[in-house]
Order: structure tokens, then C-alpha cells, then sequence
């Protein structure tokens, strides 16, 4: 394929993916000029022998409901190389109901699916389809790799009730003096902060 080829199958993806999401909420172009070159080199008025050097950059945000934690915004994020669809774009999810373990896991499981059965073809579309199909999986999980609340401790110290005190005796006070202004901590002995 010739970088018009490229351009072309990149112009008619953005143009199905603004008839799909209408709304700047729901599709954002990060760099508006680097759209206005892709499409003044398809429509003949820029030169042909080079692709222009700004590659678009967008976001498709959705609201997803998911069954253990109800709404959340997912955002898919993609940059188009030169050369894409012959190669795939940079594609990188962020859901605030992931750990970074997970993230990374999603974006390693979506690369190998694209990989699989995209390579050459258009596939933003099919990217949000597949996070809209797996995320409740990762959120599964998520959930599931969750730490266990702490139990309190019966232990004095561990509580907070006992409160040591701060010795500030010189060294040549007596041993009762010394006694006085320390926290003594039954079966642990001083305590000095």
C-alpha cells in the first residue's frame, strides 16, 4: 500500500467513528490540525509523495455499565502512525476501575487480539468493541485481587491507648524521677519516643 492508500482507510475510519460518535463527550480529536492535513493530502491538495507529519489523535469516551461497580468511564485513546492499517495504532485504555496490574493486562490481552485478527485491516472500531465485550472481566479481576480490610489488633499499642511520653530527664536525676515521666507499657517495659 502507498501512504495515499493509508491515508484514505484512516480518513474512512474517522469519518465512521464520527458517525458513530457524534458528540465531542463521546469523540475527541486531541489535535485538530493533524485531521485537516490527513484530509487535505486525501483530497488532492497537498503533495502525494509524502504523508503529512501530524498524525491524528482522538479519544472515544463511553460510559459502560458494569455489574459489580455500575457506571464507568472508559476511555480509548488512539494515534494513528503513517503507515496503519498495514500496521496497528497506538491504542491505550484507561478505566478508573482497574489497577495499574490490570491495565496493564488489558492493554497486553487487546494488542494480542488485534494482532490476531486485525493486522491490515481498520480497527479502532473493533478495539472499543472488544473493551466494551472484556472489561467486566478485568474488573472481575480486580475485585477479586483486592487486599482484605485489616482486622484491629487487641493489643494496647496497636490500638493507640497508650501514650508514651517524651523523656527529657538530664542523665543525673535519679531512677524514681526518671520512672515518673515514662510511659511504662504493661509487659513491654518504657516506651520513649
Amino acid at each position: 500500500m502507498s501512504y495515499l492508500e493509508w491515508a484514505e482507510s484512516q480518513l474512512a475510519e474517522i469519518e465512521l467513528l464520527t458517525s458513530m460518535f457524534p458528540t465531542r463527550e463521546e469523540l475527541e480529536f486531541t489535535d485538530q490540525l493533524a485531521l485537516a492535513e490527513l484530509r487535505e493530502y486525501v483530497e488532492g491538495s497537498a503533495s502525494a509523495d509524502t504523508p503529512p507529519p501530524s498524525r491524528p489523535q482522538f479519544l472515544i469516551k463511553q460510559k459502560l455499565d458494569t455489574a459489580s461497580m455500575g457506571m464507568m468511564d472508559v476511555i480509548v485513546s488512539s494515534a494513528y502512525p503513517s503507515e496503519y492499517p498495514s500496521v496497528l495504532p497506538e491504542i491505550t485504555v484507561r478505566c478508573t476501575g482497574l489497577n495499574r496490574a490490570q491495565q496493564t493486562q488489558l492493554h497486553a490481552d487487546l494488542n494480542a487480539y488485534l494482532m490476531e485478527n486485525c493486522q491490515g485491516e481498520v480497527c479502532v472500531l473493533s478495539a472499543v468493541d472488544w473493551v466494551k465485550d472484556n472489561l467486566q472481566l478485568f474488573i472481575n479481576k480486580s475485585l477479586s485481587a483486592a487486599p482484605a480490610p485489616k482486622k484491629e489488633s487487641s493489643s494496647p499499642l496497636a490500638r493507640g491507648c497508650v501514650q508514651p511520653t517524651v523523656d527529657l530527664q538530664s542523665p543525673h536525676l535519679q531512677q524514681d524521677k526518671e520512672e515518673e515521666h515514662l510511659g511504662v507499657v504493661q509487659g513491654v517495659g518504657p516506651v520513649r519516643i
